[in-house]
């Protein structure tokens, strides 16, 4: 972004005042100095500079600006981020927790049949109305899952 006008302002934003030292700068800058010295009166020239100092401290103003909303962007992405990562983290307990529950829903299903198998007749017809209250609290129990 850099600017440059008819007497060689080079874009520098910085807000500091480059040396005016002609070892450095270029024989294009040097001549333009040169002959705006000799065509424009002093107050032209303060005119000039002053316009110049305004353009740059707005544009370093605007970088700035632009810098720090780039900055609150970062900010908020990296919030967004960790929020992500905590609602990952909790559904990854749910699914391990749901994960416990049905193991133990069929270590317990495989408990009552085990046990149904290993009845008389008569205790079978009361083991059906066991397994029966037992199948009804399994899907109560799945239900809540």
């Amino acid at each position: 972004m850099e600017a440059r006008s008819q007497f060689g302002y080079d874009g520098d934003v910085s807000g500091r005042v480059r040396d005016a030292n002609p070892a450095e700068s270029s024989p294009v800058a040097a001549a333009e100095a040169s002959a705006m010295f000799r065509t424009k009166r002093v107050a032209e020239i303060k005119n000039i500079e002053m316009k110049l100092r305004t353009d740059a401290d707005e544009k370093s103003a605007q970088l700035r600006k632009m810098l720090g909303t780039r900055y609150r962007d970062l900010i908020q992405t990296a919030n967004v981020v960790a929020s992500m990562d905590r609602g990952v983290e909790a559904v990854l307990k749910v699914m391990l927790e749901v994960e416990r529950k049905a193991q133990e829903l069929q270590k317990s299903l495989t408990s009552e049949i085990d046990e149904a198998a290993h009845t008389s007749a008569g205790e079978k017809e009361d083991n059906e109305l066991a397994r029966q209250k037992a199948a009804y609290s399994i899907g109560s129990q799945l239900k809540f899952l």
